[in-house]
Parts: structure tokens; C-alpha cells; sequence
């Protein structure tokens, strides 16, 4: 992977609000896209978040997260990161300054970056490639099942419940331990969602909850809608739980009309 110097020569605490996210990234900032997006400039665009990124607290602040959740899990490193929902980075600024912490965790850690959201368009998924970072072509509905042995990150930061549910569905067993789930806080889903919705349509979601450990990120103005009311949730308890605990594991259905993300 290029550093970012490389990629620049190439091309020249916590606000609490109900945790439904509209898919279109309502909370984002609009980009301008008026102007004609190109591969490079949209590169150029992305390189300067990851520069913002940088000077800014909450560049340590991330990684500090990272670290607390890896020594929990007895590691250092990471070996895969799968994104879900990032949105488009070329019309919404919350998406770009995501996908910019991506390419920071991934020099970081020097690991595998495979990001998914329908809504790319060929131009958001050439930069994706230009970046070395693996696009995921097939619409998963967030089902990809994590077969690493150790850490992987799942970076789903403002992502619809619906799409959570559906990841832990697929991995429903003690095989989360050796993940990290970057998202929307699980406490506040919780807290703040009727008990009908989180039993039919969050159940992986409150049945875990539980075991799981859940440290916030800190508030930072500059980047509050960006990463307002995420958390990093790990899973170090769960070789404890009995087996009767993994049944059922039915498939989720999920209403037509309250469905928040893009079904295949």
C-alpha cells in the first residue's frame, strides 16, 4: 500500500439522538457535486480528509479505541477490515472523512480493506481500487461470514440496524470473539428503540448485547456527524456462554416498509 505522501505525489461526548439513519445519509453534509467529479480529484478531495484527519484529536482518539478493544482480545494487530453502508464519499462529506479512516487504519495496521455499498458509483469504485482497497461488487445485505482466526474490524460506523442484525446473523457463534464492530452504539439502539422493534427486528442485536464490551468514542466538534454515537463493541466472554445460547439461529425478515438498507 502507498503511503499517503505517495498518493499525493501521484495526484498533485457523545450527542444522543433515536438511531435510525436513513440509508441517503441524511445526517451528512452535502459535497458540492456540481462540479465535474473526476477519478483525481475526487482522489485529491479524499487525500486532504486524510490530511484533516491526521492533524485533528481524533486521528489518536480512533486509535486509541482500536488499541483499548485489541488488548482486550490479547492482540495487536488486525488482520481484515470489511466496511458496510460507507455511503457516497463524493457527494456526502461523513463518507468521505469515513473512508478516510479507513485508508489511516489500513496503513496503520497493514491489513486487507474490503469495502461494500451499493450506492457506489464507477467512478467512487475506481478511487477505491486506486487506493488498493478491495471492492465487494455483490450487494451481501451485510451476510459476509469471518472465518480469520484473528482480529477483524468490521467498520460500519452509522450503518441501519438492519444491516448489524444481518452481520451477526451470519456469524452467530464464538467465532465474534475475533471481531471488532465499529458502529452505532448498542447501548443507545437499546435504550432508545421499542422492545417490539428490537425483538423483530434487532434480535442478534439485544441477544448479544449483553456480552458485549462497549467503549464509546469521544466527542470531537470538528467531526461530531461524522462519528456521532459510534463505538467499538468486542466480544472476550463468549467461549463462557453454552451452546443453547447460539439457538435459534433463524435468517432475519424484516418488513418491506421499515426495511433501512438496499435488499439484492
Amino acid at each position: 500500500m502507498q503511503s499517503v505522501d505517495e498518493f499525493q505525489k501521484v495526484v498533485g461526548r457523545k450527542n444522543k439522538k433515536k438511531l435510525k439513519f436513513n440509508i441517503n445519509k441524511e445526517i451528512s453534509k452535502n459535497l458540492n457535486t456540481k462540479a465535474n467529479i473526476t477519478t483525481d480529484n475526487l482522489i485529491r478531495s479524499l487525500l486532504a480528509a486524510v490530511v484533516d484527519l491526521q492533524k485533528s484529536p481524533f486521528n489518536e482518539s480512533i486509535f486509541n479505541i482500536l488499541s483499548k478493544s485489541l488488548r482486550v482480545l490479547n492482540s495487536n494487530v488486525l488482520v481484515e477490515v470489511i466496511c458496510y453502508g460507507l455511503g457516497s464519499f463524493s457527494k456526502y462529506r461523513s463518507s468521505k472523512y469515513q473512508l478516510a479512516t479507513l485508508v489511516l487504519i489500513k496503513n496503520r495496521y497493514c491489513c486487507k480493506v474490503s469495502v461494500s455499498d451499493p450506492v457506489f458509483n464507477e467512478t467512487e469504485r475506481e478511487v477505491l481500487k486506486t487506493l488498493e482497497l478491495n471492492v465487494i461488487r455483490e450487494n451481501e445485505e451485510g451476510k459476509r461470514v469471518v472465518t480469520n482466526s484473528l482480529p477483524t474490524l468490521i467498520f460500519m460506523p452509522h450503518c441501519p440496524s438492519h444491516l448489524l442484525n444481518n452481520f451477526l446473523f451470519s456469524n452467530w457463534s464464538s467465532q465474534l470473539t475475533n471481531c471488532v464492530i465499529f458502529c452505532n452504539s448498542w447501548s443507545e439502539i437499546v435504550e432508545q428503540n421499542p422492545l417490539a422493534f428490537l425483538k423483530n427486528e434487532t434480535n442478534y442485536i439485544s441477544r448479544i448485547n449483553p456480552h458485549v464490551v462497549e467503549i464509546e468514542t469521544e466527542s470531537d466538534v470538528e467531526f461530531m456527524e461524522i462519528f456521532n454515537s459510534t463505538s467499538s463493541h468486542i466480544f472476550p466472554k463468549l467461549s463462557e456462554i453454552t451452546r443453547d445460547f447460539w439457538q435459534p439461529n433463524e435468517e432475519p425478515i424484516y418488513p418491506i416498509e421499515s426495511t433501512e438498507f438496499i435488499r439484492k
